[in-house]
């Protein structure tokens, strides 16, 4: 991911989203629904090359805006939140502490753990780029709390919705800079 950014940067590329896939933390979050990330929890190691842990993983609020007004215009339900961004995606199976910090956020409302977002929007606050992260749930919590893996037709449906709301997105940005100059 930070490559992608380094060299979109250097070609004058000032807004970023990432369409990506997740796993949920929540309950709530159902097969093929979209997350919005407003946060995502630093557990990478590509970040924290470029400033310290301390420094948030925040996404920009112009593409916040545009990806909540997108979602209503394209009609796919989405939730709005922090989420995990880890280098290892099953790495909870073989580390306990990894598994109680997890518990953790799952109790602190973290709605599904990812593998990118966390270094695109670093990098986006470093560099003052627009940067974004819209997710599909691919894996649901089922009724016996465990993970359902499940990246099938409700997962492509959501998936195709989510690529959508992202162009969308790019669109209303697109319309609001021809009004007002991106500083």
């Amino acid at each position: 991911m930070a490559i992608a950014v380094e060299e979109l940067r250097t070609l004058g590329v000032h807004t970023l989203i990432r369409v990506g896939s997740a796993g949920s933390f929540q309950k709530k979050l159902k097969m093929g629904e979209g997350v919005i990330v407003t946060g995502a929890v630093r557990d990478d190691g590509t970040s924290s090359s470029y400033v310290p842990e301390i420094y948030p993983a925040v996404s920009h609020h112009h593409v916040l805006r545009a990806l909540e007004k997108a979602a209503s215009i394209i009609e796919h339900r989405c939730h709005m939140g922090i989420v995990l961004s880890t280098d290892s995606y099953y790495g909870a199976r073989f580390n306990c502490e990894t598994a109680k910090m997890i518990e953790l956020l799952k109790k602190a409302n973290t709605l599904c753990v990812e593998m990118e977002s966390s270094t695109l929007l670093t990098l986006g606050g470093v560099f003052g780029l627009r940067t974004g992260s819209i997710l599909t749930i691919r894996e649901e919590i089922g009724e016996d709390e465990k993970p359902v893996t499940q990246a099938g037709e409700i997962f492509e449906d959501g998936l195709e919705k989510c690529i959508q709301i992202s162009i969308k997105a790019l669109e209303l940005i697109i319309e609001k800079d021809k009004l007002f100059k991106f500083d």
